[in-house]
């Protein structure tokens, strides 16, 4: 009489254990790729970081773009709120380009 007893309880464990070993596991590997994910970000801010020039005297400072390279490099990075790192990339323009943009030349 025990011995169905004891089956069902088997199969119900063998059931109820992947079910239950899987969230942690899923959980892990969530968090594993977070990490990663950050770990490259990190290593993408510091390369740009270390190639965009800041504190440098701005060719034309009343032209706005330009504020940016006396600011701490952080201001040139841009986190979304959906998880993305976004970089504001700021060119160096000269008067001329600026002039035959507004003439329409």
């Amino acid at each position: 009489a025990m011995q169905p007893l004891s089956n069902t309880v088997l199969v119900l464990l063998l059931l109820l254990l992947p079910v239950t070993l899987s969230s942690p596991l899923n959980d892990l590997y969530k968090r594993a790729i977070e990490r990663r994910e950050t770990i490259l970000e990190d290593k993408l801010i510091n390369l740009i970081r270390s190639s965009v020039p800041s504190g440098i005297d701005a060719a034309l400072p009343k032209i706005a773009e330009y504020e940016t390279f006396k600011q701490s490099p952080e201001a040139n990075f841009i986190h979304d709120g959906n998880g993305k790192l976004h970089f504001r990339q700021f060119r160096r323009i000269n008067l001329n380009t600026v002039m035959s943009s507004r003439s329409g030349v």
